[in-house]
């Protein structure tokens, strides 16, 4: 039986019990004895052990467990039987010799009869996993012992290189010393493990265990690792006398690789940067990474002079430099030249080409604890959605609570800066393959894809917080839906889908760059449709030319007003724009309307009319629209977020609650004193009146479930629970709430009721987060009620700008243009009322805006 061999046996018959454990015992047993009676590489022999094993622990009695139940005890003590069981088989069942029979018999004298000891003198309950794992920790040495001498090995192959090194020789030295060492702990240790049964009382007892684990085999690895390192680096010690190294100019088409030589005992980097053309480059990995802003570098060697690269690439460097065949990687600080502008301008419109031309993307997150555990858990989510069918419903169901350590480390890796990197947005969904790394663990990009599916239901979010991790659940969401934009774009981009620039620029609004231009520049790789021709990289614009100049490309398109949504002075800008030129370094923009579909109708019932002056340097445009009304009233910023009103399980509300319930009491005030009635919507013949409190209810979730306007029934329930949990009434104060109402809560309903109440509020508060995030309530001077940006001030204008989704906010300005009235633009908003046409006119005008 080969190594493969027995890991596929192991892994059928893992899949069998997995598949059956809603089964009892008895049906359990004879499927599994059934499996192994048609396998061929069981014998009689191990065929009777495990039969045997099966049906007497089938049948037997565990406390607190029906007799034909299974627990996830059982099923691990059935699994860790077959495992050593196998291990047994796979060990005596090696090529004759003098050496593979006194390891047999040393193993099968010393390692195995304790084990089998121990797996047979433990019960198997709801601590097995447990005291299996500590049981195999042994065992877990001796696996690292087989990785050292896997290195051992590769060094004496190359003994020839280094025959005259002294390293060479301490090396040996040590080995020689650490075979003893592997011997005592495998002995004793075993024995020791066997008498005193040490047992993990907890899931994050047992994932420290593991972690432990894991640290503690890659010890001597790390140790060697290190040894060699110092003297590598006594060896390099005048590496800064070194010349630095100095880039030769790139001929059209052709691209810089960065080749790492075989890696050879103690003698450093061997790496060389080579031109090749692009059309026929040889096969090459594409590294994806984050800069950040960490200035931390180090100088390494290549074509024998001085480079200084990033901490990050330092990683990567080490992590492919490899004993078995030399690597060729396309790094972008190392093989383009970052000090010429223009050389970054012709590489970048290269980049297309080089991700997807590339064998894989490697997607280098980091360090990481508990990156072991991260993987894990993304393997077992990502195997539950696609083996199993899961839902996030049915994950609600089996976890009901975030105190699985899987989530944790889950929330961590989400919250890495490489998910905010705009530049990520093409590197993977150009690439052909993709391998994330973390904490020195691979994991590849289809298991998280598998995982994004369930976030969809917004339940799930609440796992993902860890307040023993210092974080709520906002930065791991928010990695949730970059990731998530990331496998979209990917989607489209692997079906050679058209993607326009309007709707990649809509696609990276959440994304940072490190350098502004880099927000447009870094998805014009993704663009099929041609519209990106007017743009090209140029590192000596400002940035404020290069907005302005995309822009004025974007309006000039078939939908010209896509994107003007997010320009306006109504929130802070990061730089000196005309007002109708989105500020596309800053996050703190509006959305009131997807990227996918229209789903408000103010403007769209006239063809938008657009004029874009010729020459480049105009600072204004002119738009047709109408004046509809003017802002009278304005509340406060709200404090509210995507995740302020999670309610959790144990009876409480995260956030800051009495926040929270002074929002929404200033909110129902406006409503009272301001807001007209009656409240009709719509336009003729399809007119609807509204009561003030669905007035309230639609507008501070503008309206909108996701992609669905107008909003459902479903919301109304929503915010009914919301205002019963937070006791949000007209004449309860903050202080008065909270005591009362959890004992209360407590005491007179289910958890099952609680439970179905939080989610309608979940839902309902994430909806209020997306759509009032950051912005103000206010009224207009007709009475109707509103959301707006945060910059909006008493007596802006509401306007209804043709063509468009949304009514626009603008400023009168005293300045004069061509002898007409000029404008700024504030800010699109949500009023309700207008959003399906009730204030587009046809005697408009041309409005100026600079």
């Amino acid at each position: 039986m080969t190594p493969n061999g027995l890991f596929r046996d192991t892994l059928n018959v893992c899949f069998i019990l997995v598949k059956m454990s809603a089964m009892d015992g008895s049906a359990l047993a004879l499927q599994a004895i059934f499996f192994l009676a048609i396998d061929p590489y069981f014998n009689d022999r191990w065929r009777g052990r495990i039969s045997m094993l099966i049906i007497g622990n089938a049948v037997r009695n565990r406390p607190g467990e029906d007799r034909q139940s299974l627990s996830l005890g059982t099923l691990t003590y059935w699994l860790a039987i077959l495992v050593l069981m196998n291990f047994e088989y796979w060990i005596l069942s090696r090529p004759a010799g003098p050496l593979i029979a006194t390891a047999q018999t040393w193993i099968q004298n010393r390692i195995l009869p304790p084990a089998w000891a121990f797996v047979r003198a433990t019960e198997p309950n709801t601590q097995i996993l447990g005291e299996l794992v500590t049981a195999f920790i042994p065992l877990a040495f001796f696996g690292a012992g087989i990785l050292c001498f896997k290195y051992f090995t590769a060094a004496v192959a190359l003994l020839w290189f280094v025959m005259t090194d002294p390293g060479l020789w301490l090396m040996l030295a040590i080995g020689i010393g650490l075979v003893e060492v592997w011997k005592t702990v495998l002995t004793e240790g075993m024995r020791d493990f066997v008498t005193t049964k040490i047992i993990p009382q907890s899931k994050q007892s047992l994932a420290r265990l593991a972690i432990a684990i894991f640290k503690l085999c890659r010890l001597p690895y790390r140790y060697l690792a290190r040894f060699e390192a110092t003297i590598v680096l006594w060896r390099e010690k005048n590496i800064l006398s070194r010349p630095a190294y100095t880039y030769a100019r790139l001929q059209p088409g052709h691209i810089r690789l960065l080749r790492i030589s075989r890696r050879l005992p103690f003698s450093g980097f061997r790496c060389q940067i080579v031109h090749v053309p692009l059309s026929a480059a040889p096969p090459y990995e594409a590294i994806s990474y984050c800069w950040g802003a960490d200035p931390a570098s180090k100088n390494v060697v290549i074509n024998g002079t001085r480079m200084v690269v990033l901490n990050s690439v330092n990683e990567v460097l080490h992590y492919r430099y490899s004993f078995r065949q030399e690597r060729l990687l396309w790094i972008d600080s190392v093989c383009i030249n970052q000090k010429d502008d223009i050389e970054k301008g012709e590489q970048i419109q290269l980049m297309r080409t080089i991700f997807s031309q590339a064998v894989g993307v490697l997607a280098w997150l980091g360090d990481m604890d508990g990156g072991i555990i991260a993987s894990s858990f993304i393997r077992t989510l990502s195997a539950k959605v696609g083996v199993f069918g899961y839902t996030a419903q049915d994950l609600l169901l089996e976890f009901r609570e975030s105190n699985d350590v899987g989530w944790t480390y889950l929330g961590v890796l989400l919250s890495k800066p490489w998910f905010t990197r705009s530049w990520m947005l093409q590197e993977i969904a150009l690439a052909k393959h993709v391998q994330l790394v973390f904490g020195g663990i691979s994991l590849d990009w289809k298991h998280l894809a598998n995982v994004l599916y369930l976030f969809r239901d917004n339940s799930l979010g609440r796992f993902l917080g860890s307040p023993d991790a210092g974080y709520d659940m906002g930065r791991p969401m928010r990695g949730v839906m970059n990731a998530t934009v990331m496998e979209g774009c990917r989607a489209l981009a692997q079906r050679n889908s058209d993607i326009t620039l309007n709707l990649i620029l809509q696609f990276s609004l959440q994304f940072s760059a490190t350098k502004d231009h880099d927000k447009i520049y870094s998805v014009l790789g993704l663009v099929r449709d041609g519209s990106m021709e007017a743009i090209q990289p140029d590192y000596t614009q400002s940035e404020v030319t290069v907005f302005t100049d995309t822009m004025r490309s974007l309006l000039q398109t078939s939908a010209p007003l896509s994107l003007l949504y997010l320009s306006g002075t109504g929130t802070t800008r990061n730089h000196n724009l005309p007002s109708w030129v989105p500020d596309w370094s800053s996050s703190n923009v509006r959305r009131f309307q997807t990227v996918s579909e229209i789903t408000y109708y103010a403007g769209i019932k006239f063809a938008p009319r657009v004029f874009v002056p010729p020459e480049a340097n105009s600072p204004f445009i002119r738009i047709g629209g109408n004046v509809v009304d003017e802002i009278l009233v304005l509340g406060h910023m709200g404090p509210i977020a995507v995740d302020s009103f999670e309610v959790r399980e144990n009876y409480r509300v995260s956030g800051e609650k009495h926040l929270i319930h002074d929002w929404l009491l200033e909110a129902k005030d406006m409503v009272a004193k301001h807001v007209k009635e009656p409240y009709v919507v719509g336009i003729p013949p399809r007119t609807e009146i509204q009561s003030r409190e669905e007035v309230l209810w639609r507008t501070i979730i503008v309206d909108r479930e996701s992609d669905t306007f107008p909003a459902s029934a479903k919301s109304a329930e929503g915010y009914a629970a919301l205002e019963w949990y937070i006791g949000c009434s007209s004449d309860t104060k903050p202080g008065d709430i909270a005591p009362y109402k959890q004992h209360t809560l407590q005491r007179t309903i289910s958890k099952e009721v609680f439970l179905e109440r939080s989610t309608l509020a979940n839902t309902f508060s994430f909806h209020v987060g997306a759509g009032s995030l950051g912005s103000r309530l206010a009224v207009t001077k007709s009475g109707l009620f509103a959301v707006v940006p945060p910059n909006t001030r008493i007596g802006d204008i509401v306007g209804i700008i043709w063509g468009a989704q949304t009514p626009y906010l603008i400023r009168p300005l005293d300045a004069k243009i061509g002898g007409g009235k000029s404008w700024e633009l504030v800010g699109s908003c949500f009023v309700h009322g207008l959003m399906n046409g009730e204030g587009a006119g046809g005697n408009g005008t041309m409005f100026t805006f600079v």
